[in-house]
């Protein structure tokens, strides 16, 4: 169990930086994320706001900040791929109670607002979480 609370938590810092979202805004970003599932660990919050700073790099290059930021969490990126304004993606994640896979997208609504969706599912085990998220672009400068 608390090797699921570890990739869960990997889960919401991946989702909470909309680093993969091209054509956004660079600087300061909120993001809300809501976790929904029978199983969610003891802990665990079913919401959770975190805020992030994306450098220009990062908003211009789409496949590779999606790539990076799930590597970055030891993560394998399955698939990703791009269609207009969304991003679509499976990764999986090996941990000592077993690998999760995870898929979503996120949809860039305009420059400065972004909507996720990802739903996750452990081997062995018939649980299934599903977070939504939103991003918004809070301003240019980045709060350190």
């Amino acid at each position: 169990m608390k090797t699921r609370h570890l990739l869960i938590a990997a889960m919401l810092g991946m989702t909470a930086v909309p680093a993969w979202a091209g054509d956004i805004e660079p600087g300061q970003w909120k993001s809300t994320s809501t976790i929904q599932g029978d199983n969610i660990p003891p802990g665990m919050p079913r919401e959770s706001t975190d805020t992030e700073c994306i450098s220009a790099e990062e908003a211009r290059d789409l496949e590779a900040a999606v790539r990076k930021n799930f590597t970055n969490e030891g993560c394998e990126v399955v698939q990703s791929s791009r269609d207009g304004d969304t991003i679509s993606y499976q990764f999986s994640c090996q941990g000592q109670g077993g690998a999760m896979e995870a898929r979503g997208s996120t949809t860039i609504q305009d420059s400065r607002h972004m909507t996720s969706t990802m739903t996750t599912s452990y081997a062995g085990d018939d649980t299934e979480l599903a977070m939504a998220t939103e991003d918004e672009w809070v301003g240019e400068t980045c709060e350190e």
